[in-house]
């Protein structure tokens, strides 16, 4: 999600403004449906979605601040914090930051048209390690 509003977010299109908009609605949409699910009610749901929207923008910036960088090592800080905060040594961090850093590098390679057509290429993730 993070990575492919990075790719769409300096086009001009409004075609293109308007299906970022759609996939950002449906993906709120879908944490909406999952907090429901875990049985928050109606009055707990709009506070829980503006945390979970500041804790998803927050992380798009850190996350894009050091992919814009090329920079392995603090976008794999970033995930070390968000994703295993109690684990020092976690090493998963760093294949996934390459992989972060291999996928945006493959989403700027791809025309806009087939993006917004949901035809969407990602590296093999078995072949970023």
């Amino acid at each position: 999600m993070i990575l492919f509003l990075r790719r769409v977010r300096d086009e001009e299109s409004a075609v293109v403004r308007e299906v970022a908009q759609e996939v950002t609605d449906v993906f709120f949409a879908d944490v909406e449906h999952a907090i429901r699910e875990l049985g928050i009610g109606d009055l707990g749901v709009p506070k829980r979605i503006k945390k979970l929207a500041r804790m998803f923008y927050g992380r798009a910036a850190a996350y894009g601040e050091a992919i814009d960088a090329g920079d392995v090592e603090a976008l794999a800080a970033a995930l070390r914090r968000n994703i295993r905060p109690d684990s020092e040594g976690w090493t998963g961090a760093e294949p996934i930051a390459r992989y972060a850093l291999a996928a945006a590098a493959s989403l700027e390679s791809q025309q806009t048209e087939r993006l917004i057509a949901a035809d969407i290429a990602f590296p093999d993730a078995e072949r970023e390690n």
